[in-house]
């Protein structure tokens, strides 16, 4: 790691690993409540607290039975399942975040380079 992160920050890495709220990591850290939202997310920016939170992650995953993979071919399954429910509209919704759809740019932008959530899944619904 490029920079020796300080005692609290690793703290809040691991919190965050746990967790995976950066608020909730703050407050567990020893940050003050009343700006703990504005701390996670500026920790969340820092490339040595980010790296060592992928770090702690990958470790984490490594105990996993499901993979990435067999996780995504799940929520796969279950989106182009049968019904509109709200666990079929979840399922899009993560499976789309874990593959990188929300976020591209493409034609039917409004030139933000963001597509809207709820349009990609209503686009994936009206698929044949």
């Amino acid at each position: 790691m490029g920079e020796e992160l300080s005692a609290q920050r690793k703290l809040f890495a691991e919190a965050y690993a746990a967790t995976m709220n950066a608020t909730d990591a703050a407050i567990r850290a020893g940050y003050s409540k009343s700006c703990a939202r504005q701390q996670g997310s500026r920790l969340m920016a820092n490339v040595f607290v980010k790296e060592y939170v992928n770090r702690l992650l990958t470790e984490k995953s490594k105990g996993l039975k499901l993979t990435r993979e067999a996780l995504l071919k799940e929520l796969t399954d279950l989106a182009l399942g049968p019904g509109r429910d709200m666990v079929k509209m979840k399922a899009i919704q993560m499976a789309g975040e874990a593959i990188g759809l929300f976020g591209i740019k493409g034609p039917e932008d409004d030139g933000s380079g963001e597509k809207s959530k709820s349009d990609a899944v209503d686009a994936i619904l009206e698929t044949p």
